[in-house]
């Protein structure tokens, strides 16, 4: 059995807070020490949120030393205020807290922590070679497989038995490609004879007394007319000169400066003039 304040005192001077604060609550457990526990509560719950806070990055270093010292100059005033004849369990003494983290040791953590990162990754690029060589082989670690492949390209020559000429099989050549193109549709177009050609509108209106028929007769520049007192008289009106010849029976187009006509019977050939130039 040993003094508590001695031992209490031990563990803060050696900056074992949490060894520290464990005695004082093995001590106060008698119901007179009541108040004292709850400060000695209290004071376990700082350095708690202390110690986590440091773990988290949530402080820096200095606030983390100016608390610690807080807690550790308030315990002392705890201390000193046990009696000195107070003692503490063999079992408790001997018991140590770990040691208070410092900024230097978690430097050399996480310096560890790297270097364990940086192995890990080495061993695991070593292996990801090693698979890729093993599931791919490239062609010049296994020249087995690439013989077996150019040989499945390239067709076996065939042996011709001795004493026997090669004969050569006909190359067949390819089929040229043949575009397929539309034929074009063909518009025959017979000739027309000079019956079928078209008529020729006249330049001017027709002098009075004469008409022409729904689908005018024009050759030679002469176009057959009717006489509109007698329907049955017909003549010629000459487009160019605007002059009528008339009246025949019966009339035909101009063929070589000529057209054959009637009167009376009597059938005749007669010039753009209207002069008779041959008769039947």
């Amino acid at each position: 059995m040993i003094s508590a304040r001695l031992h209490i005192e031990k563990h803060i001077a050696n900056g074992q807070l949490g060894d520290a604060l464990q005695a004082f609550l093995t001590v106060t457990t008698a119901p007179e020490h009541t108040e004292l526990r709850k400060d000695i509560l209290a004071l376990s719950a700082r350095f708690s949120h202390l110690q986590d806070s440091w773990r988290k990055k949530l402080i820096n270093s200095e606030q983390y030393e100016q608390s610690f010292a807080q807690i550790s100059h308030a315990l002392s005033d705890y201390a000193t205020a046990l009696p000195a004849d107070m003692l503490l369990p063999d079992q408790t003494a001997g018991a140590q807290a770990p040691p208070k983290p410092s900024p230097a040791n978690n430097g050399n953590r996480w310096q560890r922590w790297i270097a364990i990162l940086g192995i890990v990754s080495s061993i695991m690029g070593i292996i990801g070679v090693s698979l890729k060589e093993m599931l791919f082989p490239s062609a010049e670690t296994n020249p087995t497989t690439t013989a077996t492949i150019s040989d499945t390209r390239q067709p076996a020559a065939t042996q011709v038995p001795s004493g026997t000429s090669e004969q050569k099989q006909p190359e067949t050549k390819p089929e040229p490609k043949t575009t397929a193109q539309t034929p074009e549709k063909s518009v025959k177009t017979s000739p027309k004879t000079e019956t079928e050609k078209p008529a020729e509108a006249p330049k001017t209106g027709l002098p009075a007394g004469y008409t022409r028929s729904q689908n005018p007769v024009i050759s030679e520049g002469m176009e057959i007319v009717f006489s509109t007192a007698d329907p049955s008289q017909k003549g010629f009106y000459d487009i160019e000169k605007q002059k009528v010849i008339c009246c025949y029976d019966d009339v035909q187009k101009f063929r070589n400066g000529k057209a054959r006509v009637s009167r009376q019977g009597r059938y005749f050939y007669i010039d753009k003039k209207g002069v008779v130039v041959n008769d039947e």
